[in-house]
């Protein structure tokens, strides 16, 4: 989502997500995430977010 350019990154989330179904995030990760997307006003990628709890 995030990361598309960087194949070796999807690689990687791709191989975590096969052994652990969910990508797990810190509270300081989600928060530095969410308002990195409210500073570029990049609405539309914080969905995913809105429904998940940190």
């Amino acid at each position: 989502m995030f990361f598309r350019k960087h194949p070796q990154i999807i690689a990687r989330f791709a191989n975590y997500l096969t052994r652990h179904k969910k990508i797990e995030l810190s509270i300081i990760t989600y928060y530095e995430i969410i308002s990195g997307l409210k500073h570029i006003n990049a609405h539309k990628k914080r969905l995913p977010f809105s429904n998940s709890s940190p």
